[in-house]
């Protein structure tokens, strides 16, 4: 048992709420701790089948994925274990990303926010509300989204903990973008990025500089901000493969022929 939660505590900021990808070393201790304590049901061995799932993004089928993020949520609510369900159902979320599961994913984030609430974790709420504002996002219910940003930043704020301070402002500055408000959206952007780059958050160099800043800039009219998106994301193996429609998305919106051949050399 102890083992196991030497596993969950490496590679991660804040209980889950940003998980390292392919890191080997992660995935070789939950691989050990899920054989060290066997195959009973337990709280734990969901939560350490629910990190792996997300640990092995990009590192492993997307079906076996799904089978343990599966498996860890039917083995929480046997256990009847409201924080290891949170984390389960967190997982279960993150391995059915898309447009054709969100109405799926704003259900089981509501299940998450609860079961998170029952266990007194207020991570684990913060988590819920990550999952939250993104399938209202996707549905295009903003009053919702809306809702669920406003509880995110007020709880953020009061545990002043710098791995969720960031998102934060990010998605305080993606509603004052969405808003057409910029003057308003560029300062919270960049207060992200500098919470993210005080904790070495990968998420929040993806996100504040590789996202929200040069969209800000697209929208300015200045240029480089194809480059922007470049630099921010090159040293994440993990996001390499999206990087191709990224940039496609950012010529296509007015990107001079000669930049975007630079920029896709690269």
């Amino acid at each position: 048992e102890s083992f196991a939660l030497a596993a969950l505590g490496i590679g991660t900021l804040g209980g889950g709420f940003e998980v390292r990808l392919l890191d080997s070393v992660q995935l070789r201790m939950l691989n050990e701790a899920l054989d060290a304590i066997g195959t009973d049901d337990s709280a734990l061995r969901a939560m350490l089948l629910a990190r792996l799932s997300v640990a092995s993004t990009l590192g492993a089928e997307q079906a076996r994925r799904v089978a343990m993020a599966e498996e860890a949520v039917a083995i929480a609510t046997r256990v009847g274990h409201a924080g290891a369900l949170a984390q389960s159902l967190a997982a279960w979320c993150d391995a059915h990303a898309g447009p054709r599961h969100t109405d799926e994913r704003r259900a089981a984030a509501a299940e998450m926010l609860a079961a998170a609430q029952r266990s007194g974790d207020p991570e684990l709420e913060l988590l819920a509300r990550r999952f939250e504002i993104v399938a209202h996002m996707e549905r295009g219910d903003l009053p919702l989204a809306w809702r669920a940003i406003d509880a995110f930043t007020e709880l953020a704020d009061r545990l002043r903990q710098p791995q969720f301070c960031w998102f934060a402002r990010l998605v305080e500055g993606m509603r004052a973008h969405l808003r057409g408000d910029l003057d308003t959206a560029q300062p919270l952007a960049e207060e992200a990025s500098r919470i993210g780059r005080s904790i070495s958050s990968g998420n929040a160099r993806m996100l504040a500089d590789g996202a929200l800043i040069p969209i800000l800039a697209r929208d300015r009219g200045e240029p480089g901000f194809v480059e922007m998106i470049a630099s921010a994301t090159r040293d994440h193996p993990e996001v390499a493969r999206a990087m191709d429609g990224a940039l496609l998305y950012g010529v296509g919106y007015g990107v001079d022929r000669d930049t975007a051949a630079r920029v896709l050399a690269a």
